[in-house]
């Protein structure tokens, strides 16, 4: 049920920024794109923050595995 709502989270967002764009389709050009200017940055950073944190989980995998093998690696030796 919690993973539903969270698909639904990512769709309402999507639909407001298509949204907002869309509204704003009508207003001031300069306004538009400050405004779609700032719906890039905020998901560049978004997801570049998301890059960041599924890497930094990679490595730490990566020296838990390097550190039980340098464990293990005596008892087979």
């Amino acid at each position: 049920m919690r993973r539903l709502r969270h698909r639904f989270a990512w769709g309402r967002l999507v639909v407001l920024a298509a949204g907002a764009t869309f509204i704003l389709s009508g207003c001031d050009p300069q306004f538009q794109s400050t405004v779609e200017n700032g719906i890039i940055t905020v998901s560049q950073s978004f997801l570049g923050s998301i890059l960041q944190a599924l890497i930094a989980v990679g490595q730490e995998a990566s020296n838990q595995t390097a550190s039980a093998i340098n464990h293990l690696a005596p008892i087979f030796a």
